[in-house]
């Protein structure tokens, strides 16, 4: 049995615009997550219907994926001739997120933040 306070809410996209998350080291913090030998979860934040019932390495590995999608997608649309820095944010939509919990509120900011992390951060 393991926890996880703040860093994996199970189905729900990242908190608002993430304060005072260093998305590289929640990225990496998951990863290491992932190498414990844990069957079981327990998740200070849930927004499954029952918020008591424990979670797994799956869902840890759901929210890593998503993060590392939205860093695909930014860099995608980056590199796109004339790309408006700008405007990106408004631009990607992730489809295979959109059953996750206050993606529709959320989701932009969650870009937003990942966008406007240094170059470097986007090649882990």
């Amino acid at each position: 049995m393991g926890y996880i306070a703040d860093l994996v809410t199970p189905n729900q996209v990242n908190f608002f615009f993430m304060p005072d998350f260093n998305i590289p080291g929640l990225i990496a913090s998951h990863e290491f997550y992932n190498t414990l030998d844990v069957d079981r979860i327990v998740f200070s934040h849930s927004a499954y219907d029952d918020v008591l019932a424990p979670g797994s390495q799956d869902d840890i590995k759901l929210f890593t994926q998503y993060l590392k999608d939205i860093q695909a997608a930014v860099r995608e649309k980056l590199a796109e001739p004339g790309a408006n820095p700008f405007a990106v944010a408004a631009t990607i939509d992730l489809p295979k997120y959109k059953n996750l919990v206050n993606y529709d509120q959320w989701f932009g900011l969650n870009v937003q933040v990942i966008q406007n992390l240094p170059f470097h951060s986007h090649n882990r």
